[in-house]
């Protein structure tokens, strides 16, 4: 097990944030507002890496807040109506999960969605 660890300025300030991975490949978190990441790998006896460091684009999502993730609720209410489809045995399309059962009246787009 190894802890990859990303290194970036926000706004003047230093933040890290770490990841914890076997193998050799790990998930990059998603950063924000900065212009170069520093990434670094250490394990259980501390040998450390060199940090390598990666310069950034500017992204169009920089400058916007990250969303909240939904409070637990709504999982709890998609969870509970997954459960009622299942144990009524019903059966629908995407396009009818996607609306509620609310048909689509938008000439054809009840038909593109069926196939996702």
């Amino acid at each position: 097990v190894k802890t990859a660890r990303f290194v970036y300025y926000k706004c003047g300030t230093v933040f890290h944030q770490d990841i914890v991975f076997a193998g050799d490949i790990c998930s990059m978190p998603a950063l924000y507002e900065t212009d170069c990441i520093a990434v670094g790998v250490y394990a259980g006896d501390i040998h450390t890496s060199t940090p390598a460091r990666i310069p950034c684009a500017q992204c169009i999502t920089d400058g916007a807040s990250v969303h909240p993730d939904p409070p637990p609720d709504v999982y709890a209410q998609i969870l509970e109506y997954l459960a009622d489809i299942e144990a009524n045995g019903i059966i629908i399309g995407s396009a009818e999960l996607l609306t509620n059962g609310i048909d689509l009246f938008i000439a054809g787009i009840a038909d593109e969605w069926e196939g996702v």
